[in-house]
């Protein structure tokens, strides 16, 4: 039996050597809490994969409702279809946001998420895709989660393939990244229980990138997830980017609890 000290000083000689980290390691690496020693690791293995370039984008967003029949504990952002606040884009709302990105210098990319509207249809969105790629021919069209994608699969009776394989014939680039929040379906049970399932998530990925659609992948961290958790969500992204090379980019989301409802917020734990 490796004791902690021996195991915390195994996992810090890897981690130092650009080892490939297991999930005890990296919990090991947590518990001895050296933060210049992770910076100092992190940035080696950042400069062995890209040099000292770093890159960013210039995009506009465009969240087309805040509409959604999902009712995600965890969401300050949706409302019920009814809702004076609620809202929808249509064509000629989008025009007008896509005439202002046109005067945007060095813009390369159209963001759109949205809501999981109980009432509008595929074709609507499909339909978004190609006004983006209509007025920005030359910019990214990166449109819709994986759990959005996945209700368009459950809206029409297609499967995700299908779906993925119409919006990029529409135009679609690349799918951001987000509705992964953390891939343990004993954690989506209580913070997105209507929400695409890890399987989902993570099958949707990578059907996009068998298909030639890149994406970005994301976390969303402390509220009720706990550490091993949060390992094992990064340890599912390594294995797909692994075995595809389809992720972009990763973002990593604190939970902000103001107006939102899940059980035990901010309550983390080992």
């Amino acid at each position: 039996m490796i004791d902690n000290q021996q195991q915390i000083a195994a996992a810090r000689k890897k981690a130092a050597e650009g080892g490939r980290l297991s999930i005890d390691d990296a919990l090991a690496l947590y518990e001895d809490n050296d933060l210049l020693f992770l910076a100092d690791c992190a940035r080696r293995a950042k400069e062995r994969a890209s040099g000292r370039s770093v890159y960013y984008t210039v995009n506009r967003h465009i969240n087309l409702t805040n509409i959604c029949s999902s009712n995600c504990p965890l969401c300050a952002f949706q409302v019920e279809e009814g809702d004076a606040r609620g809202y929808v884009l249509e064509t000629d709302d989008i025009a007008r946001i896509l005439d202002d990105a046109k005067k945007v210098r060095n813009l390369s990319e159209i963001h759109i998420v949205s809501a999981l509207h109980p009432s509008k249809p595929f074709s609507y969105y499909v339909d978004v895709v190609k006004q983006v790629k209509a007025a920005l021919p030359e910019a990214d069209c990166k449109a819709f989660t994986p759990v959005e994608v996945v209700n368009f699969s459950k809206m029409t009776g297609k499967s995700v393939r299908e779906v993925l394989e119409i919006l990029k014939d529409a135009g679609l680039d690349s799918l951001p990244g987000g509705g992964a929040e953390i891939l343990s379906d004993r954690v989506r049970q209580i913070i997105c229980p209507k929400k695409a399932t890890a399987a989902e998530w993570e099958t949707t990925m990578r059907t996009a990138h068998s298909l030639g659609i890149r994406t970005n992948a994301s976390m969303m961290y402390g509220h009720i997830e706990t550490v091993r958790e949060r390992f094992e969500h990064l340890a599912t992204l390594r294995a797909i980017q692994d075995d595809t090379q389809g992720f972009q980019a990763f973002m990593l989301f604190p939970f902000h609890p103001a107006h939102t409802k899940p059980s035990a917020p901010g309550k983390t734990s080992r």
